[in-house]
This record gives structure tokens, C-alpha cells and sequence, in this order.
């Protein structure tokens, strides 16, 4: 941050509020470092008690062998008992299983306990982001100073460009033919807004708009811009601070916020949405790749047709709705919930939460998923103790892969009918 003048000074607190803000923006830096490390430690875990779990596994094959007598060489069948059933375990062979299980359970919990901690501080990093934004662009003492307009002709379904300097950007349908924009400045009383410019350049087919202020001080003003395009216009927007909205526009979109919640209707074609504290929301979405990131927020995808699907919070819930494709769906603390048609792989994980997956009956699909406990609607699934594995019709055209180290995993089949 540069110096500050003495014009910028005579706003009481205005210097101290720029250094609290710098001081934010560098804890952040911190707590995105602590994240990194955090999520090496959780995959981490995850293999240790992956391979725990495969180590009780041969353990239980081996008790299977001394139950049926098989020791120092000696091979000796099974006893029946009068129906010809297998004799069950003997006593000692039962609970040295149970004794491995508990201890399973409770290292399982104590590594749960380590996450959850960790989730705490992810999440928690989103929401420091979002607070920082909103001192920046949303400080009730900002007033409207100054209204720009522009507008240019343009072909039909044209590329736009908007990058905003700082404040929300809201963007509709408008007639054909014109890219119409509105900023609406914010500043503090006694404001003119002079310093606050918004370009609007059309060239080979493609709109920039570019609302930029030369003020030093972060967080002096703020823009509100308003957009109305053609259907079917593609969309690339920044800012460096405020939500994002997009409302029918009906074309792809590539959608990127410092701080702030993001939300699209309608879109069709690859919508790829990131925030660095925020929630998430993709309606009516038609077909396409969708990608929808942020440090922390929940995160909603609906729609028909579309994938693959990524998705992704440091703390938050994951729903996703209509997906036709390959999903990645990862958080580090919040349920996921995914429905849709299994196509390629599906990898839907959490490390504090429930797991579920919605499928219908013609699904075809190997699954494998493990959790604090488990449970599926299909009778072919094979249930034991925290998995569920096995085939959905004959697997060909895909995996299910589900983890939670401390929530419930399901397998549940989507309703038919009307």
C-alpha cells in the first residue's frame, strides 16, 4: 500500500482503517498457508486409515481360518451343525475381532477429532475473507455520489468483459443488438466521484467494460455495476470485492469475486464460478462443464444435462442436482449430496459430514464407499460394517467413490414416476 496524502488523511480514521484492512489481507495469507498444510494432513489421514482399515480386513480373514482349524499345517473342514450350517465363531475369535474393530473405531475418532478442528479453521477463513471484503465495499457511511452510462452496438450473442475495480456486478437480459451499463459510484459524504472512470470498448466481437478508480485508499469507494446483454452472450466478470449475479443470460459464463456470493440462472454451456468467501448457487443450468469454488460457503448446482462437475469449499455443505457426467464433489467440513446419472467417475467426499449418492435403477456403476456408517437402498450392494461396495447393474459405465472419515455414507435409488 502506498503513502497516504494529506487529502486522503483529512477523513477521520481513514488511515487507520487502511493499515487495519492491510493487516487482514495479511492474516489471510497466513490462514491460506495453514490451509494448504491443513488439506496435506487430511489426505494423509485419509490413506492411514484407509490402510488401517485394510489391515483389519486380513485380520478378519485370518480369524475366519483359525475358526475353521486351520493352524501348524493342519487343514481341517469347518464343523456343521444340523441344518449344515458353518459353526460360528468360537468366543476368543469373536471378541479379538471385536477388540480390533473398537480399536479401529476409536483411532477413526481420533483422527475425526483432528479434522474437525482443522474444518473449523478452514471454514472460518472464508468467512474472515467475506468480513474484510464487506469493511472494503459495503461500509453503510458510503453514499451514492455519481451515476456513469454507456452503451454500445454490437452482433447478436457477443463476448463481454467486465471488470470491476471494487462493489457488485449484476448482469440481465437485455434487447439485441446493444450492451447497455450502468455504475453506480459509492463514496463518503463530500464525494464528487471524480476519480471513478467506466470504459466501454467494442472490438471484433467482443465488449470490454472497465470501471476503474485512481484512488489509493482501499475501500474509499465502491462501484455497483448493472449490466443488460443479448441472449445467449458469453460472460467473463471480475471484481475485487462484492457478489456476482447472472439472471437468464443463457450463455457460458467465467465468473471470478474476491469476496463475495456468486449466483447464476439459467446458464447454458461451461460455467466455471470461483470466490474466495462466498456461497455458490447454479440454477436451471442446461448442459456444459461446471466448476464452482470457494475457501468457504456452501455450494448448490441445479439443473439438467450438464458435466463434468467440480465443486469444491474449505467449509460448507455440497448439493448437486441433475448432474450427466463425471462429478468431484469435496469439502472439508458439510454434507455432500449428489443426484444424477453416473457417467465416468464420481468422487464425493467430506471430512465432517454425510455422504449421499441418488441414483436411478438402470444405473450402471462399481461403487466403494466408506464412512462412520453406511447404508444403501440396493439389495446387490454388499453392506459391512462402515462400507458399502459392489456393482449397480453390470458397472460399465462408471465409479462411485465416497468418503467421510466421521459421517454416514449412503447409496440411495432416486424415485421413479410421475
Amino acid at each position: 500500500m502506498g503513502d497516504v496524502s494529506e487529502d486522503e488523511m483529512r477523513e477521520p480514521g481513514l488511515a487507520d482503517r487502511a493499515r487495519a484492512i492491510a493487516e487482514r489481507a495479511n492474516r489471510l495469507l497466513a490462514d491460506a498457508e495453514e490451509a494448504t498444510r491443513a488439506g496435506e494432513e487430511l489426505s494423509d489421514i485419509e490413506d492411514r486409515l484407509a490402510a488401517l482399515e485394510e489391515e483389519q480386513r486380513r485380520l478378519d480373514e485370518e480369524f475366519v481360518t483359525v475358526g475353521a482349524g486351520r493352524s501348524s499345517g493342519e487343514v481341517n473342514p469347518p464343523s456343521k451343525g444340523s441344518a449344515g450350517a458353518t459353526e460360528p465363531p468360537r468366543r476368543g475369535q469373536r471378541g479379538l475381532a471385536d477388540w480390533v474393530e473398537g480399536l479401529t473405531g476409536a483411532i477413526s475418532e481420533n483422527l475425526n477429532e483432528t479434522i474437525r478442528s482443522h474444518v473449523g479453521h478452514l471454514g472460518g477463513i472464508g468467512a474472515s475473507v467475506a468480513s474484510a471484503v464487506s469493511g472494503m465495499v459495503g461500509d453503510s457511511t458510503r453514499h451514492l455520489v455519481d451515476v456513469l452510462e454507456r452503451s454500445v452496438d454490437v452482433e447478436a450473442g457477443p463476448a463481454v468483459t467486465v471488470d470491476n475495480f471494487a462493489g457488485p456486478v449484476s448482469v440481465g437480459v437485455g434487447p439485441p443488438g446493444v450492451v447497455k451499463v450502468r455504475a453506480e459510484i459509492y463514496g463518503p459524504p463530500g464525494d464528487d466521484g471524480d476519480s471513478v472512470h467506466l470504459f466501454v470498448d467494442h472490438d471484433a466481437g467482443r465488449v470490454f467494460v472497465r470501471c476503474q478508480s485512481s484512488y489509493s485508499v482501499p475501500g474509499r469507494r465502491h462501484a455497483k455495476l448493472f449490466l443488460t446483454v443479448p441472449e445467449g452472450s458469453q460472460l467473463e466478470v471480475r471484481t475485487q470485492g462484492g457478489q456476482i449475479s447472472v439472471d437468464g443470460v443463457g450463455g457460458p459464463a467465467t465468473l471470478r469475486t474476491a469476496g463475495g456470493s456468486v449466483t447464476v440462472q439459467g446458464a447454458t454451456g461451461d460455467v466455471d464460478a470461483a470466490t474466495a468467501g462466498g456461497s455458490l448457487t447454479i440454477e436451471a443450468q442446461r448442459g456444459g462443464r461446471v466448476r464452482a469454488v470457494t475457501m468457504g460457503g456452501q455450494v448448490s448446482l441445479r439443473g439438467s444435462g450438464y458435466g463434468p462437475v467440480e465443486a469444491q469449499t474449505s467449509g460448507g455443505s455440497i448439493r448437486i442436482d441433475g448432474a450427466d457426467g463425471s462429478v468431484r464433489a469435496h469439502t472439508a467440513g458439510g454434507s455432500v449430496t449428489v443426484s444424477g446419472r453416473v457417467v465416468g467417475d464420481w468422487s464425493l467426499r467430506t471430512a465432517g459430514g454425510s455422504v449421499t449418492a441418488v441414483v436411478g435403477p438402470d444405473t450402471n456403476a462399481a461403487v466403494d464407499a466408506s464412512g462412520g456408517s453406511a447404508s444403501t437402498d440396493f439389495p446387490q450392494l454388499s453392506v459391512e460394517r462402515r462400507h458399502v461396495r459392489g456393482l449397480i447393474g453390470d458397472g460399465s459405465e462408471g465409479t462411485i467413490t465416497m468418503r467421510s472419515l466421521g459421517g454416514r455414507v449412503a447409496i440411495l435409488r432416486a424415485p421413479t414416476g410421475p
